[in-house]
């Protein structure tokens, strides 16, 4: 499926690939079908993820595509340029502190994935373990990807910064 769509033509072109109605569907999606033809014309603009994630596992369209066409998505991939985007025009004051942030959420996110995982001898709770301990190495992967943009954006900043006072300097030589 083309990945430039928009998630309400995805949406129904996946229904009509099903050969289902807006009412079938939405049935199966435990929505009314006035939400369906809603997000099918691009008119919703507040995304619930549970239904996206519901809507992912009853079709073959991907969560994380459909969660990126929300505008919801964590991955920062050639489709999904605006997070990267976000974090490289964060004002450089604020840098360090959206690091902080950053590298406790990941703290926060590896504690949570080890204890899933030692949870995962319950036969009961084991899938929905490992769908939450994917999604959290996912968003790690990503949040050490924004440390790293954004450390390099300090580099940058800093090697701008060393310049202009290495120009402020010659040309207060120049003057004297």
């Amino acid at each position: 499926m083309k990945k430039n769509i928009s998630l309400g033509k995805k949406i129904k072109n996946t229904r009509e690939k099903l050969g289902l109605t807006t009412k079938e569907f939405a049935k199966r999606l435990k929505i009314k079908e006035s939400k369906l033809i809603k997000y099918e014309s691009d008119k919703v603009y507040n995304h619930n993820q549970k239904l996206l994630k519901r809507l992912s596992k009853i079709t073959d369209l991907d969560y994380e595509e459909l969660l990126y066409s929300a505008g919801l998505g964590y991955k920062i991939t050639p489709l999904n340029p605006f997070i990267a985007e976000y974090y490289l025009n964060i004002k450089y004051d604020d840098i360090s502190n959206t690091i902080d942030n950053i590298n406790k959420e990941i703290t926060d996110n590896e504690k949570i994935i080890k204890l899933f995982k030692s949870c995962l001898k319950n036969k009961e709770v084991k899938e929905m373990l490992l769908e939450k301990i994917k999604e959290l190495e996912y968003r790690n992967d990503t949040n050490r990807y924004i440390i790293k943009l954004l450390e390099s954006r300090i580099i940058h900043e800093d090697l701008k910064r060393k310049r202009k006072e290495e120009i402020k300097k010659k040309v207060r030589v120049k003057k004297k």
